[in-house]
């Protein structure tokens, strides 16, 4: 079986080194040894899934509101509307 580092598996799937040795040391990455002071991950093994918070999260929580809701960046874009303030000003009703 082939094995690569921590830094070629960081390279490999585009993050940081330091997050690979946390998923390594969570237990997340199967196949993977330690010797001695160093890593050994199967070169077959697949990218463990971040299990952090996405920020779409955010938006999926504003949307339950049962008022009208928007909101701004503060330049003035606007990047949220949620689905009450739409079918209020009857946005959802206009068809292109």
């Amino acid at each position: 079986m082939d094995y690569i580092t921590v830094n070629e598996a960081a390279e490999k799937w585009g993050v940081s080194p330091r997050s690979i040795t946390y998923h390594l040391v969570a237990g997340r990455i199967e196949g993977a040894v330690k010797k001695g002071h160093m890593w050994l991950i199967p070169a077959t093994s697949s990218k463990p899934q971040d299990r952090r918070r996405k920020k779409e999260s955010l938006f999926s929580v504003l949307d339950l509101f049962p008022i009208p809701m928007e909101v701004f960046s503060p330049d003035g874009v606007c990047l949220f509307m949620n689905k009450v303030f739409l079918e209020f000003f009857a946005f959802l009703t206009l068809r292109i």
